[in-house]
């Protein structure tokens, strides 16, 4: 459910619509929330010229919570199973670049991952006792639930919530995929 001034926008990377964001009040809800336990992997495309630190989806509230953010054009994925975080950081820079750009965070075992465009570009160990992250429902263009927002400024589309981790070629084949798709189907 979009609030503030999100609105439906014809600048997608995937089908014919996408999520903008202002990056001041602007969010989306995703109803319901999804269990994850263990292993999972969160995807979206972005799109945005922006340096500040912002949200692109989160069930951050407190505890348990999974967030992929953006801060000077690079982004990390973070866990939490109410012990403590966990991040991964992306090795590549310069993603506020105005260009759409693929983002997957995956938990598998005892690592967490982060693709950008389909290569894995940084990886984490945790210990293997770390718990699952909650079934918490996700914010996409802010940071959960918390007071500290970090409302998104940019494009959003495609998001994509899995209770397994996908494989490497599945995350490739993603990113992928919107390049052979763009602008061919209505996606919701």
């Amino acid at each position: 459910t979009p609030s503030a001034s999100a609105y439906i926008s014809a600048d997608s990377i995937v089908g014919t619509r996408c999520g903008f964001f202002d990056g001041t009040a602007a969010f989306a809800a995703l109803s319901g929330g999804f269990s994850l336990a263990n292993d999972f992997t969160v995807s979206l495309w972005f799109n945005t010229v922006s340096t500040n630190r912002q949200a692109l989806i989160s069930t951050d509230g407190g505890g348990s919570y999974y967030t992929i953010d953006f801060d000077m054009g690079v982004v990390s994925f973070r866990i939490n199973d109410g012990t403590g975080e966990q991040v991964v950081t992306a090795n590549r820079t310069g993603l506020n670049d105005g260009l759409w750009h693929n983002v997957a965070g995956v938990r598998f075992g005892s690592q967490i991952h982060i693709y950008v465009d389909g290569d894995r570009i940084g990886t984490a160990n945790m210990n293997p006792l770390y718990g699952g992250v909650g079934n918490g429902s996700p914010f996409v263009g802010k940071r959960g639930t918390s007071a500290m927002s970090d409302f998104f400024n940019g494009f959003v589309d495609e998001v994509a919530i899995w209770s397994r981790a996908l494989t490497e070629a599945e995350i490739g084949q993603n990113a992928g995929a919107a390049y052979q798709t763009k602008g061919t189907t209505e996606y919701v």
